[in-house]
């Protein structure tokens, strides 16, 4: 662990871990504590300061912080959203909330500051929680948000008859994978989305909420056939692992994010509003992650 180290972090906080092999960390720096999902599916939270981590529960899937809701949701073996909320009274910092009633059969989830997204099992594959000020969750903006109590599927994906889905949560926008085909909605600003001359990507004037993205080639055409396996999103920038182990990206580039040249040398613009292939590495890629500023992309040698 690297990087950025808060004063609240103190000197102890690697030891902390010892060798428990993570599989996610969450949490917020600012609000003095941090979460980590064990490989063994052991869900434990730090608060900085504390001589020891806490178990907060066991058999879980996934784990992520939403923090609009202050709650710790996470993902059961058996496919049951469990909330964990956050207290400022008490010993310890989370405590079991309530669990989600109105689900099917959870398969994965995708987790940002304010909305949350779920790929569940049958014929409405997508459900969605929280905020919708900028369409994030599939809606126009008539809905501003969807409430625990009112969940409901996105209509646009209902019927299908899904064998793979992988989903994504930037703060501002969101990606779904469905057999292969990548859509986005939310803020079109700055080419989030990778819908190019598709639709008027950086205004809002037109009443398509989710759409497919382009993926282009460098001589600017439309690439067919891309097959994609997973998604990710970061703040302004988003990015799409294919079957033939090549990564996409589309969105800003202010920070090199992209992993490739945009137009910014010709018109001065530092974003790319299509999808084209990350020149950043070498060999096969086989993962991809995201942060809100960077991206990071997982290789082995082409057979």
């Amino acid at each position: 662990m690297w990087g950025w180290k808060p004063e609240c972090q103190g000197n102890d906080f690697l030891q902390i871990w010892g060798n428990l092999a993570i599989k996610r960390m969450f949490g917020s720096f600012d609000q003095g504590w941090i979460g980590a999902l064990g490989d063994d599916g052991i869900v434990w939270y730090y608060q900085y300061g504390s001589k020891e981590r806490l178990k907060l529960t066991t058999g879980a899937k996934d784990a992520d912080y939403c923090q609009d809701r202050k709650e710790i949701l996470v993902l059961t073996e058996t496919g049951y959203i469990d909330c964990y909320e956050q207290r400022a009274d008490d010993d310890k910092l989370f405590a079991i909330k309530k669990r989600l009633a109105n689900l099917p059969k959870v398969h994965a989830m995708a987790v940002s500051f304010s909305h949350v997204l779920f790929y569940t099992e049958g014929l409405n594959p997508i459900y969605v929680l929280g905020s919708n000020r900028y369409s994030q969750l599939g809606f126009d903006t008539t809905i501003q948000s969807v409430g625990d109590e009112s969940i409901i599927p996105v209509e646009f994906f209902s019927g299908l008859m899904v064998q793979q889905a992988s989903l994504a949560c930037g703060p501002f926008h969101s990606a779904v994978v469905v057999d292969g085909e990548l859509y986005t909605f939310g803020w079109k600003k700055n080419g989030r989305l990778g819908w190019g001359n598709s639709f008027t990507s950086q205004t809002d004037d037109h009443d398509d909420v989710i759409g497919l993205v382009e993926f282009r080639n460098e001589q600017g055409e439309l690439v067919e056939d891309v097959y994609v396996i997973k998604v990710v999103c970061g703040t302004n920038h988003t990015m799409a692992l294919d079957d033939e182990g090549r990564v996409w990206t589309c969105g800003s580039n202010q920070y090199k994010q992209l992993g490739r040249a945009t137009q910014d040398d010709i018109d001065g613009s530092t974003f790319d509003d299509v999808f084209r292939l990350c020149t950043a590495y070498t060999g096969f890629a086989i993962d991809c992650y995201a942060g809100r500023w960077n991206s990071f992309i997982i290789t082995q040698p082409h057979q």
